[in-house]
């Protein structure tokens, strides 16, 4: 019967670590290929026990070098950037996925789990975050710019400039300003700087997945006018919530439900709020995920049908400009399909 292994030292509580760190903490070569323990790649190690995360990983490599900061598509998994699907999530087993990190001045050889970049990075360019020090949101943002197309760029840049909900998020302010995002464009050159500003001039405020943003941009490239994004529909005294685009000179909006299940008291106030609109005389189209496919063909098709039969004709003039910009402020409500300026209703959860 093979003997049970002895217990790590309490001074080493980390879920991973590596070979330096274990020795440093007087752990033999001969522990470290006990069977409670996994080999992750060279020099690196992992207890069996416990879910092995990537910040776990990344924690221990940043323990062994202060002059390393965890970047790329890392870091955007760090701040939870809206990502492609294979990028999203990481994975120990049974091939880890591929991590980032930066480093200034030596070079370092990659590991099938482990990619080095040589970039310089300042100090104001790094937060630490769970104890990883990490780079920025925006410079993450810049450092994306050649791994990612132009639209998941615009995703990300949505993420970033839109204003939060006080009542559901535990932030008042947005994650950047896009000024903010201009000014880290300026630091980069070649065809980084190029698709990073082409990225920036088709974000807006307002956009709250994803999946709106990607049936806006599909809309514009379909000729269809300029949307207004989640701003609360006012007629008169009544509440009609808040949809995710609203074409308002047509009283036309989408609500996109990405929702696998809803309960059933969430689809009776669906269902409410859209006779409302209809009532006062406002055309609401649904999506679905399957109407995000093939460039948002089938949901890009239902709206120009909804936009034509409410008067819309191509090469109509868009919205008045105040409507688009990205330094327009979120959350202005429209009263009887227009916008004004009056303060906002008072913010709830009815979308």
């Amino acid at each position: 019967m093979a003997r049970r292994p002895a217990p790590l030292p309490s001074s080493l509580p980390h879920h991973a670590f590596t070979s330096s760190e274990a020795r440093r903490h007087g752990i033999t070569i001969d522990r470290l290929r006990a069977s409670d323990l996994v080999r992750l790649g060279y020099g690196l190690y992992a207890r069996k026990d416990v879910e092995l995360t990537e910040q776990a990983v990344l924690g221990a490599l940043l323990r062994e070098d202060h002059q390393i900061v965890v970047s790329g598509r890392s870091a955007a998994r760090t701040w939870q950037f809206p990502l492609p699907f294979e990028m999203q999530h990481w994975s120990a087993t049974p091939q880890m996925t591929v991590m980032d990190m930066a480093l200034q001045g030596r070079v370092r050889r990659n590991r099938p789990y482990l990619r080095w970049t040589r970039r310089s990075v300042s100090p104001s360019e790094i937060v630490e975050m769970d104890g990883l020090r990490v780079t920025d949101r925006v410079r993450t943002w810049t450092d994306l710019a050649l791994e990612l197309g132009k639209d998941e760029l615009v995703f990300i840049a949505d993420h970033l400039v839109r204003h939060p909900r006080p009542w559901a998020e535990d932030r008042h302010s947005p994650y950047a300003t896009p000024e903010e995002l201009a000014d880290a464009i300026e630091a980069r050159t070649g065809r980084a700087r190029t698709l990073l500003s082409e990225a920036l001039q088709l974000a807006r405020i307002g956009s709250d997945s994803p999946a709106e943003t990607q049936l806006r941009l599909a809309a514009g490239r379909a000729g269809l006018p300029e949307p207004v994004l989640n701003r609360r529909l006012l007629e008169g005294r009544v509440d009609l919530g808040e949809p995710d685009l609203a074409w308002t000179d047509w009283k036309v909006c989408l609500e996109h439900d990405g929702r696998d299940h809803r309960s059933k008291a969430q689809q009776e106030k669906d269902i409410g709020r859209r006779e409302r609109r209809e009532q006062h005389g406002w055309v609401e189209v649904q999506t679905v995920a399957n109407d995000l496919t093939d460039g948002c063909r089938r949901g890009i098709a239902r709206l120009t049908d909804a936009l034509r039969r409410r008067g819309w004709e191509p090469g109509r003039p868009a919205p008045a400009p105040e409507l688009r910009p990205l330094s327009h402020p979120a959350g202005l409500p429209i009263l009887g399909g227009r916008t004004t300026h009056t303060p906002q209703a008072s913010a709830h959860p009815d979308g």
